[in-house]
């Protein structure tokens, strides 16, 4: 008597199925495979009518995605330039604000100021006597050189009834050119022109200011 039993064989995850005919104390080994899958190891096949992507179309991919990238890098590059050059303006700012800002407060407080005749690195002297104390006040603003730099930093240096000098900085990064950094006196007026260059290159910032500051009458 002949008779059909089921026999599953694990494969990974799925399972392979085969029918196998039996007979008694006999096995005839002719096994008719109906499906094998080998846990996913099988690629997918193509159907029929299916096309697959011609070398031409692969290149154009390429050639796409190349010049994207390119485009791409490109805009990074400039936001980063552009973030740079923002930065570098906004400290050439600072710098031209911290001059005037602290030169304002002595010119306000100076019976005398002296802006002719003097060479670098003096910029301006500045003198009052306090009027409590009698003390005779003098400032001197100097354009020092910066180290590796053709800019200079702006230093001021006070003294007390001749002594007990006191030298601080003021500024960086500023540019000594006589048409942009200067400080002239006109009809009681002190006119200063103030510039700081950050940066370099392309990315390289300038800043010039000119204030009118009016020092302290008689």
């Amino acid at each position: 008597m002949q008779r059909k039993d089921d026999v599953r064989l694990s494969y990974g995850k799925e399972v392979s199925h085969y029918s196998i005919p039996i007979e008694d104390n006999y096995y005839h080994h002719a096994f008719r495979r109906t499906s094998i899958q080998t846990g996913g190891l099988q690629g997918r096949q193509m159907k029929h009518g299916e096309k697959g992507y011609t070398l031409v179309e692969l290149l154009v991919a390429i050639t796409i995605m190349a010049v994207a990238s390119v485009a791409a890098g490109a805009c990074i590059f400039q936001i980063i330039r552009n973030t740079e050059g923002n930065s570098n303006h906004m400290a050439a700012v600072l710098q031209v604000q911290n001059a005037e800002q602290r030169i304002s407060q002595d010119v306000q407080r100076a019976q005398r100021v002296t802006t002719d005749n003097l060479t670098l690195p003096n910029l301006l002297v500045l003198s009052w006597i306090d009027g409590s104390s009698g003390e005779e006040h003098q400032v001197t603003y100097t354009l020092e050189d910066m180290p590796g730099s053709t800019l200079k930093e702006l230093r001021r240096n006070q003294s007390v009834n001749g002594t007990d000098n006191i030298t601080s900085l003021v500024a960086r990064q500023i540019d000594s050119d006589p048409e942009k950094t200067r400080c002239e006196l006109t009809n009681g007026i002190l006119i200063l022109t103030m510039t700081a260059n950050i940066g370099n290159g392309a990315t390289m910032e300038s800043e010039t200011r000119t204030y009118r500051i009016l020092p302290r009458p008689g």
